[in-house]
């Protein structure tokens, strides 16, 4: 369960089926996983895996104009 952010409270589960992208931040971002325990980066990647989300950077979008 996430403890932190705006999916506070949430498995990675649910997160997974309501925002694949913010795991994929999740795992890339190196602030957010460089304390992260084992067991939780084991699920984190799990979790990613069965729900085939990229674990490669998702580049960002310019902004329209």
């Amino acid at each position: 369960m996430l403890a932190h952010g705006k999916h506070a409270g949430k498995t990675f589960e649910k997160v997974a089926k309501e925002d694949p992208l913010y795991l994929n931040w999740l795992f890339n971002n190196t602030d957010a996983n460089k304390d992260m325990p084992d067991d939780v980066f084991y699920l984190l990647t799990d979790t990613m895996t069965a729900h085939s989300i990229s674990f490669g950077k998702i580049p960002k979008r310019k902004k329209a104009k």
